[in-house]
């Protein structure tokens, strides 16, 4: 069986990104994807009327054990208000085939937590 083309993440509008790295929506948007058939990954989203600032960015982990998080897509700067951002196709990282916990995060670059508006947030898969 294929794995789904696409899976939403839904939206997190207002996100206050703390300085640095942390957890989209805590643990509440963190999805299991089969990802068992896939080769091919990239990270999809909308950002709205709020951007970070240069060098901020989301990327998309996964976990086997819910304890050891692993890099799923490359990082897709959130740097630029009111746009679609689409992630470059990458390869899935080796040991990525299974069926893992994902979760996204958030990389924020200012001096203090910033309000972010991250609109349609999806992993697409070939």
């Amino acid at each position: 069986m294929n794995v789904p083309a696409d899976y939403s993440f839904g939206s997190a509008d207002n996100f206050k990104a703390p300085v640095g790295l942390s957890e989209v929506g805590d643990n509440s948007y963190r999805v299991s994807i089969d990802m068992t058939s896939a080769t091919a990954v990239r990270l999809v989203l909308t950002n709205g009327s709020r951007a970070l600032p240069r060098g901020s960015y989301v990327q998309a982990l996964y976990t086997a054990d819910g304890t050891n998080w692993f890099t799923l897509s490359d990082q897709v700067p959130i740097t630029t208000a009111n746009r679609l951002i689409v992630g470059n196709w990458q390869g899935l990282p080796i040991g990525a085939n299974g069926d893992y916990m994902v979760r996204l995060m958030v990389f924020n670059s200012a001096g203090g937590t910033t309000l972010v508006t991250l609109r349609q947030l999806h992993l697409q898969f070939k």
